[in-house]
């Protein structure tokens, strides 16, 4: 019986251009979890300190500086998150 192969072991067996375009998709995803957790986590904290702390008005100018930052790593991740089949019929049309 076979056993499934692994993703690395499927990264071993694919040419070095799909294995650098995994490598990049996989720090993409790192760097954006990274980013929504210190925006959306570290964020709140810090507003929550600062709304406890009684200082509301620097509290209110923290959410609005980080709710770009927040709908902006947001936004990039639905971008960039499309089925590689809707990429390839994209590109077949621009040709």
């Amino acid at each position: 019986m076979e056993q499934p192969e692994t993703k690395s072991q499927e990264l071993q067996e694919a040419p070095e251009s799909e294995k650098r375009e995994s490598r990049r998709s996989m720090v993409r995803v790192y760097v954006t979890y990274a980013a929504a957790a210190f925006v959306f986590g570290g964020g709140a904290i810090l507003i929550a300190v600062l709304f406890f702390m009684g200082k509301g008005d620097e509290a209110k100018d923290l959410f609005l500086a980080i709710m770009p930052v927040g709908a902006a790593v947001i936004s990039y991740w639905f971008a960039t998150r499309r089925p590689a089949s809707a990429t390839e019929s994209g590109d077949a049309k621009n040709q």
